[in-house]
This record gives structure tokens, sequence and C-alpha cells, in this order.
């Protein structure tokens, strides 16, 4: 099971990778007039790149801890791609089609579609005011705020203040700390269950006589036993990401 899925996300970087590079081409083609109006294009061209260079990052990481992986090809495209030569495509257009990645990408979600949302527009932007997720998002103010709060307390967003401005903001200062942390996260949110699959597993083999004669014992039996076999290599994976987020923490 684990090395099926695996072999898909193998898969899923491969096609997210390209999906930036193609939308990377598309940013850097654009007319220069449509470059030079919109306020959030140096800043754009920047973190798509940023974005780029994490998943190439990603990529190897996943190859360096499971050479033997062989990619599973998904029949379609997870990701809308941006053609070079479609017409009128302005730089909005272009962020809103990077923002919807992380809310299909399985494993980066943040609690719910909406959340994640408003993380990928500070992702991309580094830093919004309250007032402009609202203008972006369409989400009411006291949901932005609930949403702000929440991933406040998980680190992943900073709230700064700026001298002379009022306002604070809300700031995704580094892409791969950011996604490191969502990672980190999601292992651990799997790794936590240990000590319960583990007590699940002694009183199914401590029960043996009483249970092994009904319906689904074997069955349930042997997904703990993959669960808990898995659980070893989860663990290695997370030491990995806390070594990685100790340089960058180190760097800055």
């Amino acid at each position: 099971m684990m090395l099926e899925g695996s072999n898909l996300g193998l898969n899923v970087i491969h096609q997210m990778i390209d999906f930036l590079n193609k939308t990377l081409a598309c940013l850097t083609n654009l007319n220069s007039q449509e470059r030079a109006k919109s306020k959030i294009y140096p800043t754009l061209l920047l973190r798509v790149k940023e974005l780029v260079d994490f998943w190439e990052y990603y990529l190897n990481l996943f190859l360096n801890f499971s050479p033997n992986l062989k990619e599973k090809k998904i029949d379609r495209n997870i990701y809308q791609e941006i053609e070079n030569n479609e017409s009128n495509l302005t730089v909005d257009d272009i962020e809103r089609k990077i923002v919807n990645i992380p809310i299909i990408t399985f494993g980066f979600i943040v609690y719910n579609k909406k959340y994640t949302k408003i993380l990928s527009y500070l992702t991309l932007r580094k830093r919004l005011q309250q007032d402009e997720l609202y203008k972006l998002t369409g989400f009411s103010t006291g949901y932005i705020s609930q949403a702000l709060k929440f991933l406040i307390e998980l680190d992943f967003v900073k709230k700064v203040k700026i001298v002379g401005i009022r306002k604070p903001y809300y700031e995704v200062d580094s892409i791969p700390l950011s996604y490191l942390k969502r990672i980190r996260n999601w292992f651990f949110f799997i790794v936590k269950w240990k000590p319960e699959l583990e007590n699940y597993f002694k009183e199914l083999n401590d029960n043996m006589e009483k249970l092994k004669n009904l319906n689904g014992y074997k069955r349930i039996k042997e997904l703990l036993k993959s669960y808990l076999q898995l659980i070893p290599m989860l663990e290695k994976i997370l030491g990995i990401i806390e070594r990685e987020l100790e340089k960058y923490k180190t760097r800055k």
C-alpha cells in the first residue's frame, strides 16, 4: 500500500514541477505592458521560482529516501496547464490558477480548502493585510480572521507590524519553511497514532483464541501490522524534515 502510494506520489510531484515550470514560462513571456501594469508581477515571478526550486528539492529528497521507487503514471494531468499562447492572459489569471494547486494536492490541505486558499495567496504574495485577503477570496472578514488565527497557531503564518502602517500584515516569509512545516504536520498526524495501534495489535494477540474465528479478525490484524511497519519509515522522514527545518532556521 505504501509502495503504491509512493509511486503515485512520485508522478504527482513530477506533474507539479512540470506545471510550475510552464507557469513560470508564461509569466516570463507575458508582454511588457501586462507586466508593467501589474503590481504583483515581480513578487509573483520570484515566488513561483521559489516554488519550482522547492518542489525539485522535495523530489530529490523523496528519491534519495526511496531510490527503488518506480513512477506510476496517472491517466490524466492533475494540474490544469497554462498555455503560452493563451490569449488575453493576465498576471491575475495566472495567480488564480496557481492558488488552486495546494487545494487539489493531497497532504497540503490545512483544515479545509478555504483555509488553504488563504494560505496560498499569502504564499504567492508573501505579505497581505486582512482586507486584501477579503478582496482576493470573497470570504467574510470573520472567517478570514478565524483562518489566520488557526494558521498562526500552526506557525504557517506570522503576524507582522510595519512602522507607519496601522493595520497588521500576515506573512509567509519562506516558501521552503512553510511547505516543510506542512509536510511535517501531515506525517506527525499519522505517526502520533503509533501507541494506539500498538495497543490494538496487542489486544488482538492477547485475545486471539476468542477472536480468531470472527469475520474480519485476520484482515484487521494484517492492516494494523502494515501500519505499524510503515510508521518507522515515516519517523525517519520526520527526522530528515526536522533537520532540514533546523538548517533553514540557522540560515535565517
